[in-house]
């Protein structure tokens, strides 16, 4: 689904929007994925080890419902700095709609590491293919209204919220209320693994970004994303196989 939408998204976007799309998402990646990185491991580990999982993914839940909306609010906050960085005014209102979509990606994260370090491998596929299902179909019905690259941008945030709702499906803890579990642990063992996680992700990211600071335009961004899309199919089977080895 992900390569039919990147196909779809090529075509009807061209390389200067599929440019921008790809610098918008690439920024909002690493925020999503900083959060994710600093609390996957460590909710595995203590989900998985812990006679009442509940307490422990309450706090979970509760930490990345924490950690989206900051998240969120800082994306939204750099969001005319960035377009300003990069010579392009439209990635401002394109990293202000992705500031939105940051909550909803973090709770769902969170619901999914729950999941694994519960051994839910089955309820965590569902969600996924629902999301990347929901994502494939909304992205085509917005981006085909006119909405361009907003209308793909609101398509993934779309295809989260479904995901969210089917791991809530599966993960039945309140949002709100104080936090009972010690949260230190999370902080000391989330730190180590987390930063490595971390900078791999951007690391494997950075291209994207340094293409465009260092002077290419915004239609070799989009060529860059196409092909780094393409290249992703190698990954798919490592991506696979990493929930079944960090839940053991």
């Amino acid at each position: 689904t992900g390569l039919i939408t990147a196909a779809f998204l090529t075509r009807r976007l061209g390389a200067d929007g599929y440019g921008l799309l790809v610098l918008s998402t690439t920024l909002f990646v690493w925020v999503e994925l900083t959060i994710n990185a600093f609390f996957s491991r460590a909710t595995i580990r203590f989900v998985g080890a812990a006679a009442d999982w509940r307490p422990v993914g309450t706090t979970v839940i509760r930490l990345h419902a924490l950690a989206g909306v900051v998240g969120g609010l800082l994306l939204g906050l750099l969001a005319f700095p960035l377009a300003w960085l990069f010579h392009e005014p439209p990635l401002a209102f394109y990293l202000a709609l992705y500031a939105l979509h940051v909550p909803i990606s973090s709770l769902s994260q969170g619901n999914q590491n729950i999941l694994i370090g519960r051994g839910s491998f089955r309820q965590k596929a569902m969600s996924n293919a629902g999301r990347w299902i929901a994502r494939l179909c909304l992205i085509l019905l917005l981006v085909e209204m006119g909405l361009s690259v907003p209308g793909a941008i609101l398509g993934s945030l779309g295809a989260a919220a479904v995901e969210l709702a089917i791991t809530r499906r599966y993960i039945k803890l309140p949002l709100f209320g104080h936090i009972a579990v010690p949260t230190q642990p999370f902080y000391d063992l989330g730190i180590v693994l987390g930063l490595s996680a971390l900078l791999i992700q951007i690391f494997s990211s950075l291209g994207v970004v340094m293409l465009k600071t260092l002077g290419g335009t915004i239609e070799e961004v989009g060529f860059y994303g196409a092909a780094q899309n393409l290249s992703i199919l190698p990954g798919l089977l490592g991506l696979s196989l990493s929930p079944l080895l960090l839940s053991t």
